[in-house]
């Protein structure tokens, strides 16, 4: 499956926030530590849903998440997270 259903999309958006606005989650200078966020929210989801999510939707999904995150603030999102 390479889509979430719409009850893991409300819960990966819980998560994801709830990564995003973690100070553990930010610099110094407090800009976003993307790779904390992807970790924080891919074991929240993977605790949630086991092997019954799709990485590849997660990955997906993460990544249009953190563009419109960046989107939303100002922010040209040219993916500066997750190498």
């Amino acid at each position: 499956m390479n889509i979430m259903t719409s009850y893991q999309l409300s819960e990966f958006n819980k998560a994801f926030l709830n990564a995003v606005e973690s100070t553990e989650n930010h610099e110094a200078d407090n800009s976003i530590n993307w790779n904390f966020v992807d970790a924080d929210v891919t074991m929240d989801m993977s605790e949630m849903f086991g092997t019954e999510l799709d990485d590849k939707a997660l990955q997906v999904e993460f990544n249009l998440a953190a563009d419109a995150y960046l989107n939303d603030f100002g922010h040209e999102a040219t993916h500066y997270y997750g190498a």
